[in-house]
């Protein structure tokens, strides 16, 4: 599996893609890493992603009724990606790191 398009990682085998999924979902293509699409999703959502950074990053993602409340969007969105797979401490840490712009993704798909 290639490296992860945002923090270089090593990706993960894709395993199972549940088409019923509808947040993160897995790809048989080149992308992100799962802390990466966590980020990517957390950082989409103006409202969390305003309440994380105002509250701080480190205190906001190190909070355990946020991880939790995490895990029950996971569940009732029927995400692809298992809470275990989640790396809160590497989320914290590469918060501030770039994305790709879209036409690279995209190109790289």
């Amino acid at each position: 599996m290639p490296n992860c398009i945002r923090c270089e990682k090593p990706g993960r085998a894709s395993g199972n893609i549940n088409p019923e999924a509808r947040l993160l979902k897995r790809t048989s293509t080149i992308g992100l890493c799962a802390n990466c699409a966590v980020t990517e999703f957390l950082l989409s959502l103006e409202p969390i992603r305003h309440g994380i950074e105002k509250n701080g990053v480190e205190t906001a993602l190190k909070n355990a009724n946020v991880r939790k409340q995490f895990e029950g969007a996971m569940k009732t969105g029927l995400a692809d990606m298992k809470s275990e797979e989640i790396d809160w401490e590497t989320i914290i840490q590469n918060w501030a790191l770039p994305f790709p712009d879209v036409k690279r993704r995209k190109k790289k798909q």
